[in-house]
């Protein structure tokens, strides 16, 4: 499929469509980073995960799309997977044509480090970007623990190096904002360098309504976070503003209570994902008690 023939009059319901649409006024491919980034692995289809998650098999396949035309790359996201994370950025910043990382709502965790790929970072006057230390979770016996714990530090070693190729602050200074998990408006994100400019526009219907199909994923996320601003959470709650004529044709959405094969499709997906979970979890524990015995 080209790009210019890629259906602006889709119902933006349906998350299986392709995550990217010429925009009508600037030319350029808007492609949605919009919810909880996650490692391909755990979808039966990671180019059209369930609503709510970011894979980079979902990335690649809008940047495949894109074809060399600019990018406006627009983020919405509590963070996720920082391998997954990194991986994006990587075809960010190797996409030949121009990439611009727009902000609308939330950019968290290892979405900022996506973000750092753009060669210009906006972000919306109400929208909140936070930075914290990498965290996992580790199974196994002490040598298990200090092989991550190494990990941990390399990796955040890592990140400290990009925010400080972004933005105007020393390591020292990086090193605690991220111990000390910092919330940061748009205006203290411009002072700090974080992002380039700061706008004020509505989203489109098409925005509003991918931000609110990723609420429960990403409200889900949060609670992760030690103390998320009250700011942030309303946010979350209210959505995005919504421009009265939406930037895309959106048609009426169906009035009939029989589900679409879109749906029928997406609940197959979030039951593949439970299933793969819980087999994990088992695989854990035996893996477990095999040790212990």
């Amino acid at each position: 499929m080209k790009i210019n023939d890629l259906v602006l009059k889709e119902n933006p319901h349906d998350q299986r469509k392709p995550l990217v649409l010429d925009a009508i006024e600037s030319g350029e491919v808007e492609i949605y980073c919009y919810g909880d980034i996650m490692d391909s692995y755990w979808f039966f289809d990671p180019v059209h995960p369930p609503p709510g998650y970011v894979t980079q098999d979902a990335m690649k396949e809008a940047l495949d799309q894109a074809a060399g035309k600019p990018v406006l790359f627009r983020i919405h996201s509590s963070g996720g997977d920082m391998m997954t994370a990194s991986t994006i950025r990587s075809m960010l910043m190797s996409y030949p044509g121009k990439v611009t990382c727009q902000i609308d709502g939330l950019c968290a965790s290892a979405a900022t480090y996506i973000a750092t790929a753009g060669s210009k970072v906006q972000m919306q006057d109400s929208a909140f970007f936070m930075i914290h230390d990498p965290w996992t979770i580790t199974i196994g016996n002490v040598d298990d623990h200090r092989v991550t714990i190494s990990m941990l530090k390399e990796l955040k070693k890592g990140i400290v190096e990009a925010y400080m190729a972004k933005t105007t602050l020393e390591q020292p200074q990086i090193e605690k904002m991220m111990a000390d998990e910092t919330w940061m408006s748009a205006q203290t994100a411009l002072d700090y360098g974080f992002v380039d400019e700061i706008i004020s526009q509505p989203a489109s219907a098409r925005a509003a309504v991918m931000a609110k199909d990723s609420l429960p994923v990403m409200n889900n996320a949060l609670k992760g976070y030690r103390e998320v601003p009250q700011a942030v959470q309303e946010m979350m709650q209210k959505g995005l503003n919504v421009t009265e004529e939406p930037a895309t044709s959106v048609p009426e959405e169906a009035t009939d209570t029989e589900p679409d094969q879109g749906e029928m499709e997406r609940e197959r997906a979030v039951q593949a994902l439970r299933e793969k979970i819980k087999t994990l979890k088992k695989e854990k524990v035996n893996d477990h008690i095999q040790e212990c015995i």
